[in-house]
Parts: structure tokens; sequence; C-alpha cells
């Protein structure tokens, strides 16, 4: 499960109604992560209750100001909190002199590990995908194992499989049950869809490399212009319109969209409205929630509160599949209490799987430096 909460939509400008770039993704296991830094991130992370000290990894798209001028303000609160585990940092060339600096310059007590174009943990992958933009930018592919699948308690029965032994398979581990090799598939329902992958363009004029994804689950991308502006007047700013993403939907067809990264010049936003209706697509304001669900059969549940985005089921909005029992979990508009209960189920079910990553250490704890190799095709 996926909770995206989008901490403010505007774009380069702010305005009283939305403010600058940065987008808050909580997974199953509980992760936080936040996606660019706009100026005042913090204080949006404080009004939805969640400590800036409480983020595991940020991932910044690129320098411009609009999409870092926070990242101070969340070093030093997390330093006034005694914050000392590990923050992961992760951006184009150049992250490694900002974590350094920033982390000097707050006096941090934490070790920022910077990582240029990629990161893994377990589960989790995030890598850069160079975006068209005016200065060399990232666009962000997120993407979970899921794991194998949900165990069939009674195939394991049949196969003799202990119990002491189901989490190795449920891990997707192989084991010896009296000289014979049982493998997780002997006792894991297959599932649908293994891995989940969330998009985040950043600052970008229409990308093709993203159409080189194969599959993605939920596209967040950037429309800094509506209808009145011609496509290639954006594309030379490096941005794109909202035309230029509802054919980007279309081509990529996730399975929910939302739009982000508006200009200041627009007072409402009825010229985006107008080109996504009866799509699944969200045009939010500032502090909107998606809650995103794949089950282990492999259907969707999504809405944005309190309007239903998608569902393979035809289901109401209000109801999402739990997994483990086969009951239903009723989630109400506004009520994060619910979510967070749903994203411990979720996390109890997760699935570890340990990769190393390559990465660059600052803070008072010391400084080792590695790096992924950049590359312009976007690896």
């Amino acid at each position: 499960m996926i909770v995206i909460t989008i901490l403010g939509t505007g774009g380069a400008v702010p305005t009283p109604r939305r403010w600058l770039p940065s987008v808050l993704v909580e997974d199953r296991k509980g992760r936080r992560i936040l996606l660019d830094a706009g100026e005042g991130a913090q204080y949006r992370l404080i009004e939805i209750g969640v400590s800036p000290a409480s983020l595991d990894l940020i991932a910044i798209t690129h320098f411009h100001g609009d999409h870092v001028f926070g990242l101070p303000g969340l070093f030093s609160t997390m330093k006034m909190g005694s914050r000392k585990r590990d923050l992961a940092l992760v951006g184009p060339p150049g992250i490694e002199e900002v974590a350094e600096g920033l982390a000097r310059y707050v006096g941090a007590e934490f070790a920022v590990r910077a990582h240029v174009g990629e990161f893994r943990e377990g589960d989790l992958e995030v890598r850069c995908v160079e975006a068209v933009h005016t200065s060399r930018s990232c666009s962000y592919v997120l993407r979970w194992d899921l794991g194998p699948g949900r165990l069939n308690p009674g195939r394991a029965r049949e196969l003799g499989v202990p119990v002491t032994l189901l989490r190795e398979l449920k891990s997707g581990r192989p084991v010896d049950v009296g000289g014979r090799v049982i493998l997780p598939e002997d006792v894991l329902e297959p599932r649908a869809d293994r891995y989940l992958t969330l998009v985040y363009s950043g600052d970008t004029a229409p990308n093709e490399r993203l159409l080189g994804l194969g599959k993605v689950d939920i596209l967040i991308h950037e429309a800094t212009f509506a209808d009145d502006v011609a496509r290639q007047d954006a594309h030379r700013e490096g941005h794109s319109t909202v035309l230029d993403v509802v054919d980007m939907v279309e081509r990529l067809r996730p399975k929910v969209a939302v739009l982000v990264h508006f200009s200041s010049r627009y007072r409402d936003l009825e010229r985006y409205a107008r080109h996504v209706e009866g799509r699944n697509i969200v045009v939010p304001e500032d502090l909107d929630q998606i809650v995103y669900l794949v089950d282990w059969k492999g259907r969707v549940w999504a809405y944005d509160r309190p309007n239903i985005l998608a569902t393979s089921s035809g289901a109401s909005w209000r109801t999402l599949l739990s997994a483990s029992s086969g009951s239903t979990l009723l989630i109400t508009p506004l009520d994060t209490s619910a979510l967070r209960v749903l994203l411990r189920w979720e996390k109890s079910l997760a699935v570890s799987l340990s990769s190393p990553s390559t990465s660059s250490v600052h803070g008072s704890r010391g400084l080792t430096s590695t790096s992924a190799e950049w590359t312009s095709g976007g690896g």
C-alpha cells in the first residue's frame, strides 16, 4: 500500500493556496520518502502530523530553488530533534556537495548518505531517469518488490512443511524437508503483479525515456502550464502542459496519474480539470492524499479522498480488500489513523529482500565517497 500526500502543488513561485513542490510517500513498511523539498516543506509535514525527523529518504530532482530551499529547515529541525539515525539523500550529480554542506552548516549529529542517481534498500529501488529540463534533472522511478505471493497453508501441509520453515518460503527462499527441496512457488499463490512502480517526473518537458519503463502504476507528473500556453513554448522552458500529460497518460497507461507543479498564473485549476474529466487523473489541491493498494490477487484499489480513482472490481470507494483475511476494511475520508493501521497491516505482510547500494556519507560521524555512474540515458 502507498499513501501519497501532495504537500505542495505550486511551481517556481508560491501562492497562498499552493506551496512549492514536495510530495510525501509512505509505503507498506512505514518508510517516509520525500520527493523534492520546496520551501516550507517541514511546515506542511508538521501540519499533517508527520515529524520531519521521521523521514527516511529525500529525493531531490534538481537544484532549482523551488525544489531544494526546504532542505536547510528540514536538516535543522532534525538536528534540533536530536536525530541520530542516518538520512538518505538522493539526487543528480552535485548532491554529495549539497549533503556535505548542509550537514556541516547545521552541525548534524546524524550521517547524511548521498546517493547519486540511485538508491536500494530491501524491497525498494529508487533510480533516476534523466529529465528534459533546463538543468541536469532527474525523474524518479520508485519500484517496490511486493514479494512472491500469499501462502497456501493447505498445500504446505500436504507437502509436510513444518510451521518453522514457512517464514523462509514466504521470504522467497527454498527449504529442505526430509531431503526434499520445497520451492516458494510450491506453496505460494502466484501474485498477479509482483512489482509496484511509481514515477515522479520532477520538472520536465515530455520525456520519451519514461515511455520505456514498462508498467507504471502511479504517475506524478508536472503540468506547469494549462491549455493557454503553446506546447513548444512550454517545452523550451523545460516544462509540460496539461495536454502533454494527458498524452503521456494515454501512452503510459498508469493506474493513477496526479498533476503537480502548477504555475502561479492560475488562480484556479479549471483549465486543467476540463481535460481530465472521465480519466484516472487527479488535479489535487495542497495536502490532498491518494491511497493506493494492490491486493495479492492484483486488484487495484485507489482513491483520492473522497473520490474513487480506480478499482478493477467496481467496489465502493470506501472499501479496501484485506488480503490477509478476505474481509473488508472501511476507510472514511480524512481518517488518517485508519490509514496508519492499514500501513502497519501491510508492513506485517512485507518481504525484505536485501541489496547493497553505493553511497556517500556526510555528517559528524564521518565522510566516505562512492557513487553510481551518471549516464545520459537516465540510469
